[in-house]
């Protein structure tokens, strides 16, 4: 039997439980947002604390990305830590920050260089990391590079499996460009290779099935189900014009070795029942009871859609729920609709009197937002 069908077999089976079992309550959040310590990821540390990144300017053209820390739930932040500094004008963060088993951290981030002519360009991806809970950071490791070219490499995601296995999956415009297929971006994993200190067997996560069909596959987050059996959410485009965003999956049954878009098209996660409108960068985690959640944002609620490309686009902040590990999803529910909302991310507590809540975080009109969940 084929993953493929054996894939359809369990979401029958989780379908008819679903439609069997009373659904849970959505989420309750809180009315009120408030300032927090950065967007995307955050990340809540063993003893509690939670972490958050951001980029900064340093004068007088610079950037750095810094760390904050919180020690009350999400509530107040202050400074912890510098991640990263660049004394010149780069382009830098979009990061994402995990605690491996050891108890290091590792913060994954872009530094690019991304304009001028071709041959001036610059981008890379890179790891720091910080073996004493984030208050000082080194350099770690560099996952891919694309060099004097218009091809770029973006926002990344790090999974340490279940095995120990660490991987770092990214937006990747160079290698589809490498292989012929001019202005497609594709997702790519690479593996931590401890023995010589690099990241390395690359393999393709999603693009289209028909190749023929333009692939701008980005922003991923995956999700070890069970062992070797990953789920990874994103967000693209439709294959027919006018190519709005939509959000999508796949899967690996393998451990990340091969994945689902090889054998059939991307699996839809949401899109826009009026598909002029756009869904854009999801963040995707499992609950502690077993469902999966997906934080995102969307125009569809404005009069007119935005156009990804032009990065203006007025979004509200929206969630959806799995009960039987992705293969079916509720209707969205509405997080923040004081637009415009950008690069969510949500983390479940797991420490101290807030166990069990949820915390979304996101750029909003207070610049750095946050609201907090419970389910």
């Amino acid at each position: 039997m084929s993953n493929t069908t054996m894939m359809l077999l369990i979401c029958t089976s989780l379908l008819a439980m679903t439609a069997r079992a009373e659904d849970k309550p959505p989420i309750v959040w809180d009315k009120d947002a408030h300032v927090g310590g950065g967007f995307k990821g955050l990340l809540e540390l063993n003893n509690g604390d939670i972490l958050a990144a951001e980029t900064v300017g340093v004068k007088p053209s610079g950037q750095r990305i810094i760390c904050r820390k919180c020690a009350d739930y999400g509530l107040t932040w202050s400074f912890y830590g510098e991640i990263v500094r660049e004394e010149t004008p780069a382009d830098m963060g979009d990061g994402h920050m995990i605690q491996l088993h050891n108890g290091d951290l590792l913060y994954s981030y872009r530094h690019n260089y991304g304009w001028g002519p071709a041959e001036k360009r610059d981008y890379r991806l890179r790891v720091a990391i910080s073996k004493d809970g984030g208050r000082h950071w080194q350099p770690h490791s560099e996952v891919a590079n694309s060099v004097g070219r218009e091809y770029g490499l973006w926002s990344s995601f790090l999974l340490e499996k279940m095995d120990g296995t660490l991987q770092c999956y990214y937006d990747d415009e160079y290698t589809p460009a490498d292989n012929g297929f001019l202005h497609h971006q594709w997702l790519t994993v690479k593996t931590w290779d401890p023995a010589v200190k690099q990241w390395t067997k690359p393999v393709t996560v999603s693009r289209a099935h028909d190749p023929k069909d333009l692939s701008r596959d980005g922003m991923p987050t995956v999700v070890e189900l069970s062992k070797n059996h990953l789920l990874c959410a994103f967000e693209t485009v439709q294959v027919n014009p006018p190519n709005r965003g939509v959000l999508m999956t796949v899967t690996s049954d393998d451990g990340g070795k091969t994945w689902s878009w090889q054998k059939a098209e991307r699996h839809l996660l949401y899109q826009p029942k009026d598909i002029n409108f756009n869904a854009l960068a999801p963040w995707m985690i499992e609950l502690s009871d077993g469902r999966l959640l997906c934080v995102f944002t969307t125009d569809e609620d404005r009069k007119e859609p935005g156009v990804a490309a032009t990065g203006v686009l007025s979004q509200d902040l929206k969630y959806v729920i799995s009960r039987n590990k992705g293969c079916t999803w509720s209707a969205p529910l509405l997080i923040d609709g004081n637009y415009p909302c950008y690069f969510p991310g949500v983390c479940e507590l797991k420490q101290g009197k807030r166990k069990g809540s949820l915390l979304v975080q996101y750029w909003g009109n207070l610049g750095n937002t946050m609201k907090s969940g419970r389910f």
